[in-house]
């Protein structure tokens, strides 16, 4: 069963407006850089990964739910690719405290 290339699949309304939420959070802190923001998304994503694995788990060993299982990795690999983002924004934020005032 084809993943990394399937991005023609359908995915959830509920999934699609949390990326969205997501996109637009991060877009903000990138022009207003909010380090406890910054965290809190972090958090959220990453809570999300841990419950998305359990479900993965779930659909392939309990279930044999493939396309379910199929979906859910697409989800981890947008969250993975997020949670990058993420720490690429941090980074950024740091490096804009560390140089020194002209």
């Amino acid at each position: 069963m084809a993943v990394a290339g399937d991005f023609g699949k359908a995915v959830s309304i509920d999934f699609l407006d949390l990326q969205l939420e997501w996109r637009q959070a991060l877009e903000a802190m990138r022009r207003n850089p909010d380090a406890r923001r910054l965290e809190q998304l972090r958090g959220e994503a990453q809570e999300f990964s841990r419950r998305e694995l359990a479900n993965l788990e779930s659909r392939l060993d309990a279930q044999g739910d493939y396309e379910g299982a199929a979906e859910g990795v697409r989800r981890l690999m947008f969250i993975e690719k997020f949670l990058l983002e993420l720490r690429s924004a941090g980074e950024s934020r740091h490096a804009d405290e560390a140089s020194p005032a002209r």
